[in-house]
């Protein structure tokens, strides 16, 4: 046991450099390099096993070194006896060989591709280590035993194994394109709740009298430049609508003074129709929240009754900025591949309070072609895409991320009425 001990002691560095400091600089360069590794799923527990093997492997050959013989798993503290059993009948390094296969299942489990280039260069690095200070100093200590053994063995086989796995990998490799940068818009998002049966009442007097001064509003371009309308497609949620207003800059707030859709309003109907059009919809509602707001969007063109999924999440105190990282990071270029792809999402939309204390800390917006998507079970297709990308791990580990900073997460079927 004690040589066993000295032997794990003696690799304990070498073992965290590679096991521990070469994932994290190589996840650090596939983010930096936008490298993406596309794997099928089968692969991962492919890897697992692989894995698994490579410690036995290693494992006999700390054993093999501790026990059976007087000598370490280091270079630094060579065997004094020749050891031919087992795995060296085969592989002149096993504990190199076992690190390579170790660190290549473990790149695939990553979907890393720097990794497994890392892992590559250490192997081949190992390799010409053996040829240079190795098997000279093995040669010297036994003799023709040793100079028998190292004429039986291949010495390549590690740098054919290591360039066959790279000109696979190569093909799956991919680069992202840098998403285009992202100026927060300011806006102005108002929640309405009406009072019970009064919902399509307080619609049809908006669509009458409000929606044509703000499309007015929108023509001359002086302050409002989109306006979204966001109705509820299912009965019983918190909102009946929320309206997204569009603006250059909140310096229109500098002085007292209403929308200009209202001024609109009143010149276009007059004081006394306007006051008895916005008395109408005031009678009709509960509950209106305002909330100045900033949003970062793909913006698709205007649509009628667009279907579209919105998600509010209000995160744990002082946590905002990590989870609006860790979204930027996993979940935001995979949501961009999908839209890019057409084949579900049609554009997103994403709004931060401006102001704190606000009842969310941010509103997801996914527009799409239909509800259809929800006829049967199935994971979001963006969470299906970061997977593809990411693997189980990673993926699993920007869920666990994010979730552990979430307070309160709703999801809500809404319809999208938009003006741009």
């Amino acid at each position: 046991m004690k040589r066993l001990l000295c032997s794990v002691l003696g690799s304990l560095l070498a073992l965290l450099a590679y096991f521990a400091g070469l994932p994290w600089a190589a996840l650090r360069l596939d983010h930096r390099f936008g490298l993406v590794w596309r794997l099928p799923f089968w692969i991962e527990p492919v890897a697992a096993l692989l894995i698994l093997a490579s410690v036995a492997q290693a494992a006999w050959f700390f054993w093999a070194y501790a026990f059976r013989d007087d000598g370490r798993p280091n270079h630094l503290t060579p065997p004094e006896q020749q050891v031919e059993s087992g795995l060296f009948r085969r592989w002149r390094n096993p504990l190199m060989l076992a690190g390579w296969l170790c660190g290549a299942g473990l790149a695939c489990l990553l979907r890393s591709p720097s990794l497994l280039g890392m892992v590559g260069m250490v192997a081949v690095a190992g390799t010409f280590f053996v040829r240079r200070e190795e098997e000279p100093g093995a040669a010297a200590r036994f003799g023709g035993a040793g100079m028998r053994a190292i004429a039986r063995i291949p010495r390549w086989f590690v740098i054919m194994l290591v360039a066959a796995a790279t000109a696979a990998a190569l093909p799956t490799v991919s680069v992202d394109r840098p998403a285009p940068a992202r100026a927060a818009r300011p806006a102005v998002l108002v929640q309405i709740r009406c009072k019970p049966g009064t919902a399509y009442l307080w619609r049809a007097s908006f669509e009458q009298y409000v929606k044509p001064a703000i499309d007015a509003a929108i023509a001359r371009g002086d302050s409002i430049t989109d306006f979204e309308i966001i109705e509820s497609a299912l009965p019983s949620q918190p909102f009946d609508f929320i309206l997204l207003y569009t603006g250059k800059s909140f310096a229109e707030f500098d002085q007292p003074g209403s929308f200009h859709h209202y001024a609109e309003l009143f010149q276009r109907e007059g004081s006394p129709q306007a006051l008895n059009a916005l008395k109408e919809m005031t009678s009709y509602e509960d509950q209106v929240t305002v909330t100045p707001i900033y949003l970062a969007d793909q913006p698709a063109g205007a649509a009628v009754n667009r279907p579209a999924i919105l998600v509010e999440i209000r995160c744990k105190s002082g946590t905002a900025l990590l989870w609006r990282a860790s979204f930027d990071r996993n979940i935001r270029p995979a949501i961009d591949e999908v839209i890019a792809r057409g084949d579900s999402f049609t554009d997103f939309e994403i709004m931060e309070p401006a102001l704190p204390g606000q009842s969310f800390n941010f509103i997801l917006l996914y527009g799409g072609k239909s509800f259809a998507g929800l006829d049967k079970p199935s994971p979001f297709p963006h969470y299906v895409t970061m997977f593809e990308r990411e693997g189980t791990l990673r993926g699993l580990s920007a869920l666990k991320e994010m979730t552990r900073d979430e307070d309160q997460a709703s999801v809500t079927l809404v319809h999208l009425n938009g003006t741009r």
